[in-house]
């Protein structure tokens, strides 16, 4: 284990300048958290976080849970990435490391397929779902003097489908998603979560609205990010992490 932990309040800064970053990192999600439209896995957003804070934090590792479709039910699932990721949590505690920072994408495979259950019934869900999966990453995190709020950036997901509606060149959104939420926003939900749990977030949504097909793969029908798009929500979760103001010293 690495003796230095970048931690909030620590070397005259504010505690709430940053998140922590201890010797873990872990990514946990969908498929925005794999990195699937980068040109290599390494090359997907988180591992460019990593890759980052790793230049003035050495030592640093991630471990990269997500799951590409996921959803929060799925997460849920006995034996599944939420079960995993507490056990990661336990090992890494046992092990005597300290996890830091823990980023989460969750909620756009739930609203791509809210048709399914049907649109109020999947949003509701979806906002139980993240409140367990909180509180249980919460609990986990107990063994360190860094809580959920100092360690944890969830995200919000763009919407790629009225960049598709507006454009004729590009796949109509009922190709892309048909099961897709009509008229609710989930990132409604990520945003209440995070709110009351004083956690922060990396406001993908904003970054990408209006550039979707720039940043992302529409034209050749994939709604996942291109490679700029993964370096927009890498530098979205180093501003929300507060890193990006550290002045490069280690961390």
């Amino acid at each position: 284990m690495s003796e230095a932990l970048f931690a909030p309040g620590e070397e005259g800064t504010d505690h709430a300048a940053h998140l922590a970053v201890g010797d873990v990192m872990l990514v946990l999600g969908d498929s925005l958290a794999v990195g699937i439209g980068a040109g290599h896995i390494s090359e997907g957003a988180m591992a460019l976080v990593a890759s980052r804070l790793a230049v003035r934090r050495p030592g640093l590792t991630m471990m990269n849970l997500a799951i590409p479709s996921e959803g929060s039910c799925s997460m849920l699932a006995p034996g599944g990435q939420l079960d995993r990721a507490v056990e990661a949590i336990r090992g890494a505690h046992e092990r005597g490391e300290r996890v830091g920072p823990v980023t989460l994408s969750l909620g756009a495979n739930d609203s791509i397929e809210s048709a399914m259950l049907g649109e109020l019934e999947a949003f509701r869900r979806f906002g139980e779902n993240l409140e367990t999966i909180l509180t249980r990453l919460d609990t986990a995190l107990a063994g360190q003097s860094d809580g959920i709020d100092g360690v944890l950036c969830m995200q919000t997901f763009y919407n790629p489908f009225p960049a598709c509606e507006a454009d004729p060149t590009l796949p109509p959104p009922d190709q892309l998603a048909p099961r897709r939420a009509r008229t609710i926003d989930f990132n409604t939900a990520i945003r209440t979560a995070a709110a009351r749990r004083g956690v922060r977030l990396a406001d993908i949504e904003t970054a990408f609205r209006g550039r979707e097909c720039e940043l992302t793969w529409l034209r050749s029908g994939d709604i996942h990010p291109n490679a700029s798009g993964q370096g927009v929500m890498c530098d979205a979760f180093m501003t929300s992490g507060g890193w990006e103001s550290h002045g490069g010293a280690p961390l």
